[in-house]
């Protein structure tokens, strides 16, 4: 069984729902280029936490994401959240036939979902980031 996370947005509850390992490991190259560029936005600020209030750097993230592609940007959201849902008037819905209606003025909610997406599906991606951070750097020959 796929691995479920519930948060909140706005005045709506959310289920973000795993997707397929197949479809992951199909998104995993525009996930990795979207992290990488998030990471130099929150190198810039002076932390490399990914643990920050996605609030404290929405201008940052959006600089970040303004270099790639909108149709890929979409076509990420499409995959992250294709098996995802929110709680509309008491029923739950799949989410992406309602994020306007969930989303509307309310970007940060949508990279926070989006980045807690990406951490349910790709939890080894970021375990072997921090581990590649803490490592100490070789000395060039």
């Amino acid at each position: 069984m796929l691995k479920a996370k519930y948060l909140k947005a706005g005045e709506f509850d959310i289920q973000i729902r795993m997707i397929p390992a197949r479809q992951a490991f199909g998104l995993s190259k525009d996930v990795a280029q979207v992290a990488a560029q998030v990471l130099g936005a929150l190198g810039k600020l002076g932390t490399k936490s990914l643990d920050v209030d996605l609030a404290t750097i929405g201008p940052e993230l959006g600089a970040a994401l303004a270099g790639i592609e909108s149709a890929k940007l979409d076509a990420l959201m499409i995959g992250l959240l294709a098996k995802s849902e929110a709680k509309v008037n008491g029923a739950w819905l799949p989410l992406l036939d309602v994020v306007d209606d969930v989303f509307a003025g309310r970007i940060v909610d949508l990279y926070t979902v989006l980045f807690e997406a990406v951490r349910l599906n790709y939890p080894d991606f970021f375990a072997r980031l921090a581990k590649a951070k803490e490592a100490p750097s070789q000395p060039t020959p």
